[in-house]
């Protein structure tokens, strides 16, 4: 008989199943990402409460064949991240709709001078609170271990450099676009300009999620938090001011979205918190 050398055994090396998702993480997770969720959305729609975990749910599988119970530990660690300055958490919550706000506000002015906007009801201020609640735990938690905790990671780790962190949040935000596709073009009967916004907004919107995600250390929570309060504040807005014009306010969202991104760019160099701990992968 032979001698075995190191590497021989089963347990020194992942095979089949884990050996393919071990070298290829990211193609795993977005084959089973689509293989997950797509069905859903063209059959069933927004009305599966189910559909949003798909992002959290396949990052979590990816690495649990990928890196085992240690990898699971580790993203799952991200969410309790939360000892970061008080001014990110503020900024999660309100930044992105107090800014949204404004913006919509000054350009409805503009472009409808004669429209009387009013402020938000008291049953809809009411209801935000929860809103906010449950928007965190489907959509927040439910996306955000996919797209920041897992995805942004290993884009990063694959793209060192000053540059990395913002061609890894693009190309996020290019795969969150490509998520929701089926969706919208269900929904608006074949590809319109509403993808094309939503797609720009995307992608735009995930360069100041990668900035938070690095200032926060990592966290999944301040981003999940981030995620929750800016879904909260556009709906607000639709649900009650600007239900008059809603293409007119998905456009002034979407541009403020790229705007935002655009400034953070140009705030941070183009480093997107490069350097900021909490962001190696294993």
């Amino acid at each position: 008989m032979g001698r075995r050398t190191p590497g021989d055994g089963p347990t020194d090396r992942p095979r089949g199943l884990r050996a393919v998702v071990r070298r290829w993480p990211v193609l795993a997770f977005c084959l089973l990402l689509a293989a997950a969720s797509w069905p859903v959305q063209l059959v069933i729609g927004r009305s599966v409460l189910l559909a949003p975990v798909g992002p959290s749910v396949c990052a979590f599988v990816v690495v649990a064949l990928a890196e085992g119970r240690s990898g699971v530990r580790e993203l799952w660690g991200r969410v309790l991240r939360w000892r970061v300055p008080l001014r990110y958490h503020v900024f999660a919550l309100t930044g992105l709709g107090a800014g949204t706000l404004a913006v919509a506000y000054a350009a409805t002015a503009v472009a409808f001078p004669d429209q009387q906007l009013a402020a938000p009801s008291t049953a809809v201020l009411v209801s935000a609170p929860i809103n906010l609640v449950a928007i965190f735990v489907l959509a927040g938690l439910g996306e955000e271990f996919g797209w920041r905790g897992f995805l942004q990671v290993r884009l990063q780790a694959r793209h060192p450099g000053p540059g990395g962190p913002a061609r890894a949040a693009l190309l996020v935000g290019v795969l969150f676009a490509v998520w929701h596709a089926p969706l919208i073009v269900v929904e608006q009967g074949g590809v319109t300009t509403t993808l094309l916004w939503f797609t720009a907004g995307t992608v735009g919107i995930s360069l100041v999620y990668a900035w938070l995600f690095a200032r926060s250390g990592g966290s999944v929570l301040l981003v999940a938090m981030m995620h929750a309060g800016q879904n909260t504040w556009t709906g607000l807005l639709y649900q009650d001011v600007f239900s008059f014009a809603p293409a007119f306010f998905d456009a002034v969202v979407q541009v403020t979205a790229v705007g935002a991104g655009v400034l953070t760019l140009v705030l941070t160099r183009g480093r997107l918190g490069l350097g900021a701990p909490g962001l190696r992968v294993r």
